[in-house]
């Protein structure tokens, strides 16, 4: 314990520090002011534990500090030195919420037995912090790895509750990134759980240090051989040149070797289902693609283009017909492609790895809930490329139909976060083919659900709100140019503007500046 000793009179101030074996009393560190101001003006720099005050002192007495200190420092232990006349003081002080108070001419005996009992009280204190940051960090783990069985964006109940736990989110950039120790299974053979998780407090204690200031990180375990971080900035994250130095800097303290997945980067806080998902399936290259690098959640690769005899899988088409449920372009795709290795007699380890691919891109670039380590694992089992199609298009199929059904459950969901960004993006170029693939469905899917909520179509509602947002600002700010509200409402097009708003409210924009001048004389 640090013990700060406030006494106005030099011969009790220097008594009180030399006279006692403070040592004994587990107090490491003692400074003395001789007045409250004095102690004030140390409490930043010497950071006490316990304060010993007498009450009168010139300049600032021991009830206004004590009363400072109760609003600025209210974990500090307080001693009160008092004499026998002046007991309404005492009163007071304790009042102020004092520990523990002497009667002057105090003895050491006295002076032991207060800060024995104040060093119980501290260890207690520290106990049950310590019990309650566990079962916090405990809870916040929790949290974060519910989001792994979530369905798409993260419910109402699972907000409320981060809110609860003191997780948010600022308002910007995010990249979520899991680390995964390497060789787990031949490392736990000689590894302690200890050991796995002093290596994971080093990366968050390096990252926290390396850290550009004006990125803010959360993390939280996953497994005893995986941990889970999520960046976030108002900039872009370029976080692969940190994560190399993390990698080599784990390598040169414990000779093991780690691997990273990381998602794209993200601003909706509401979907971190699919960022982890991304990550998760990042990570999972790992076993196939080799270890000890960073792999990043990314759209169609060039690999999946070109199998078999030499034909072209069209990615993005598969993945646009993913996205909108059209099981009979995913059937014709698959069966196309694997007739394509049949006439090339492509090995078939080599149709297992793209089907792999296939499975790991499909779940980062769409919603589908690909369960690709089942598939792959199947996948093995099969010797021949007939039941290897069967088992693919099988698959996609129930997934597609799964899929829809949990679109159709959660059109509302889906619906208020797209009106959140719409709210959130009104100034920006904003359209329907943008906002579903930011949301991992079908122009058409967002388009019927959006109406279904909402009464009235996407472009519609857009141009409401648009238009609100324009007569608040002409209300609020009258002298604004036409031109500028129309760029700060979302409209570049200056007489699209005006004929958007003449639609909405029955007059042009400057007739309503006129009309809501004539109103204020």
């Amino acid at each position: 314990m640090k013990l700060l000793i406030v006494e106005d009179e030099a011969v009790i101030r220097r008594g009180l520090v030399t006279s006692m074996n403070w040592d004994e009393l587990g107090v490491t560190e003692v400074e003395a002011a001789k007045n409250g101001q004095e102690a004030l003006d140390r409490l930043p720099h010497f950071q006490p534990d316990v304060v010993m005050t007498d009450i009168r002192m010139p300049k600032v007495d021991g009830l206004t500090l004590l009363q400072k200190l109760k609003e600025d420092s209210p974990g500090l232990f307080t001693i009160l030195l008092s004499g026998y006349q002046e007991f309404d003081y005492a009163q007071k002080a304790i009042r102020l919420g004092v520990t523990e108070y002497l009667i002057k001419p105090v003895d050491k005996k006295e002076i032991a037995a207060v800060m024995a009992r104040i060093a119980m009280q501290k260890k207690d204190r520290e106990s049950k912090s310590e019990t309650l940051a566990k079962a916090q960090n405990q809870e916040r783990t929790e949290w974060f790895n519910s989001l792994m069985m979530e369905g798409g964006f993260v419910s109402d109940t699972l907000w409320q509750r981060a809110g609860e736990l003191g997780i948010s989110f600022m308002e910007g950039k995010h990249r979520l990134f899991f680390v995964e120790v390497d060789n787990y299974p031949i490392l736990k053979e000689t590894w302690k759980v200890e050991d796995f998780q002093r290596l994971y407090r080093d990366v968050q204690l390096f990252l926290d240090e390396e850290m550009p200031s004006e990125y803010t990180i959360q993390f939280w375990p996953v497994q005893a051989f995986r941990c889970g971080a999520i960046v976030s900035s108002h900039q872009s994250l370029n976080l692969k040149p940190l994560l190399d130095a993390l990698r080599h800097k784990v390598k040169e303290a414990y000779q093991v070797s780690i691997t990273i997945g990381m998602s794209r980067e993200f601003q909706d806080a509401r979907v971190l289902p699919f960022p982890m998902q991304e990550a998760k399936a990042a990570l999972l290259r790992k076993r196939y693609e080799g270890k000890d690098t960073i792999y990043m959640a990314a759209g169609q690769r060039e690999e999946l283009k070109h199998a078999g005899d030499g034909a072209s899988f069209d990615g993005p088409s598969f993945m646009k017909a993913i996205n909108e449920g059209n099981t009979g372009h995913v059937k014709k795709a698959l069966q196309q492609q694997f007739r394509a290795f049949k006439l090339s007699r492509t090995p078939l380890p080599e149709v297992r790895t793209w089907c792999l691919k296939l499975l790991l891109y499909t779940r980062e670039d769409t919603q589908i809930p690909v369960k690709a380590e089942d598939l792959f694992t199947a996948l093995n089992r099969f010797d021949n490329l007939k039941d290897m199609a069967e088992l693919m298009v099988t698959n996609f199929s129930e997934m597609l139909k799964e899929a829809e059904v949990w679109r159709e459950n959660h059109g509302n969901a889906l619906v208020l976060r797209t009106i959140h960004y719409l709210e959130a993006h009104y100034d920006e170029p904003l359209t329907l083919d943008e906002l579903a693939k930011y949301s991992f469905v079908s122009p058409s899917h967002l388009s019927r659900m959006f109406k279904k909520e909402t009464g009235t179509t996407f472009v519609k509602w857009l141009n409401e709100y648009r238009v609100e947002k324009a007569k608040q600002m002409f209300k609020a700010s009258p002298a604004l140019p036409i031109y500028k509200v129309a760029e700060e409402t979302g409209y570049p097009d200056y007489k699209y503007f005006v004929k958007v708003f003449k639609a909405n409210v029955g007059l042009t924009p400057k007739e309503y500046k006129a009309n809501l001048e004539r109103h204020s004389i």
